[in-house]
């Protein structure tokens, strides 16, 4: 959560929020994505 206000600072402006919110949702994403990996496992390839 710290990348955004770094973020801010160093592209400036509303770039650099529109960066940060950019990191957010992509880091929310692969929690989600790792989170939903726990608990909806894939089934194993059918062995012939």
């Amino acid at each position: 959560m710290l990348a955004i206000p770094i973020s801010i600072f160093l592209i400036g402006g509303w770039a650099g929020i529109g960066v940060g919110v950019i990191a957010v949702f992509i880091f929310a994403a692969v929690i989600i994505a790792l989170i939903a990996n726990r608990f909806i496992k894939l089934p194993p390839p059918k062995k012939k």
